[in-house]
């Protein structure tokens, strides 16, 4: 009984949470403002939402604008700089935790954490902004 309740909770949040960033509109003019560290990566879930919101209501998102520009606290080639250093460190420290031995494990941990530590410190660089219609 217990499992049929969770499941149903489970299912009931995860129907809700595709489209977290639509904001309808009162005209039928509806917005999707989605935040990401790529700038592809971003388009792509402002569409991916604003698809998901329209087919809601059996209907195709067509879209009247869309904007997409880089919104970080640094200058945008330090942040693109910034995010290629947290991968290399990140990758090298997983190697350096996979295969080393008990040094290299607390080491590779370390640089691991170093990457996630740059990463999150620059965060999401990207902001799209599209509006739509469901026709």
């Amino acid at each position: 009984m217990k499992f049929l309740i969770l499941s149903a909770l489970w299912l009931m949040l995860i129907s809700c949470g595709h489209h977290n960033d639509v904001r309808p509109g009162a005209s039928g003019v509806h917005r999707v403002m989605v935040r990401a560290e790529e700038k592809e990566t971003c388009e792509q879930e402002a569409i991916r939402q604003a698809n998901h919101y329209c087919d809601e209501y059996e209907k195709n998102a067509a879209f009247v604008s869309e904007s997409t520009k880089y919104s970080g606290d640094v200058d945008e080639d330090t942040y693109k700089q910034g995010k290629v250093l947290s991968r290399v460190v990140k990758a090298a420290g997983s190697g350096a935790f996979i295969y080393g031995g008990k040094r290299e494990r607390n080491a590779g941990g370390i640089g691991t954490l170093g990457g996630v530590a740059v990463d999150s410190g620059l965060g999401k660089g990207y902001t799209s902004e599209m509006s739509f219609r469901c026709q």
